[in-house]
């Protein structure tokens, strides 16, 4: 009887073993599984960091080009490379959410006319919008806390659009039909590259002024109010300011310097 029972003890023992075994086994397959997982999704990362360095060299090469010859291409080829960046341009506001259906159109033909003036007047474009989206999403959760009316991620419509690129816009077509010899070319050419300077500096000053860790000041009362009252002004804000208006300045000398038709720009 003793021995009968320590024989069914040793067996639970073994069987309990065996379990052990089993489980261990099944944990280092797991592990193995796991480790393999993450070799591979190091690889996928790795891939997709060198196809997004690829890209954007690619990008930086087509852009590079278009910059230097952009303004002497042939008039056609001008009007459909105008309108394949200017397409690309309200495309990615479209689907980033930057720019409404409505305003995605008009950015189309505003890019458009913009672009086949002349390529600097382009990269004036280009750099307002992008640089004034990125900022727009900048801290949204903050900005919505002290804006009453803050719309999330800044959808612009047709009439947001034509607020900021109508005028320029005819500035632009009005450079193009006049042409580089004439003598109020270099007034247009002021007064678009003015405007954009003034436009950008006004949108990086509302949306980095507002994030301003002290209250602003109102410039009609020289008091302070809340973040985000209309008319104050803050030392963050003016900063933003001054840079908006500089990068727009600093955008359109980079690239009428790099293209061997500037003169169609500046002149």
């Amino acid at each position: 009887s003793a021995s009968a029972g320590g024989s069914k003890e040793e067996e639970e023992v073994l069987r309990k073993l065996s379990q052990a075994e089993a489980g261990a086994r099944k944990v280092e397959e797991q592990l193995e599984d796991m480790e393999g997982v993450d070799r591979r999704e190091r690889r996928r990362r790795a891939r997709g960091g060198v196809a997004r360095v690829a890209k954007m060299a690619a990008l930086g090469l087509v852009a590079g080009v278009l910059c230097v010859y952009f303004d002497v291409f042939p008039p056609l080829a001008k009007h459909v490379t105008s309108l394949a960046l200017a397409g690309a341009i309200a495309f990615r506001g479209l689907s980033k959410g930057s720019l409404s259906p409505s305003g995605s159109l008009t950015a189309l033909f505003v890019g458009w006319a913009t672009f086949s003036s002349c390529f600097a007047f382009g990269v004036v474009l280009i750099g307002f919008f992008f640089s004034s989206s990125a900022l727009t999403k900048l801290k949204q959760d903050e900005k919505a806390k002290v804006e009453k009316d803050f719309k999330k991620d800044g959808q612009r419509d047709h009439l947001q659009v034509l607020a900021n690129g109508g005028a320029p816009t005819v500035l632009a077509l009005a450079h193009w039909a006049a042409g580089p010899s004439h003598p109020l070319s270099p007034l247009v050419a002021g007064a678009f590259l003015g405007y954009y300077a003034c436009c950008c500096g006004d949108t990086w000053s509302s949306e980095v002024g507002v994030l301003s860790p002290s209250d602003p000041i109102l410039i009609t009362t020289l008091r302070r109010v809340r973040r985000g009252t209309n008319g104050g002004v803050s030392a963050w804000g003016l900063l933003a300011s001054l840079a908006g208006g500089g990068f727009v300045g600093a955008c359109f000398l980079a690239a009428t310097a790099l293209s061997v038709g500037r003169t169609a720009a500046v002149a």
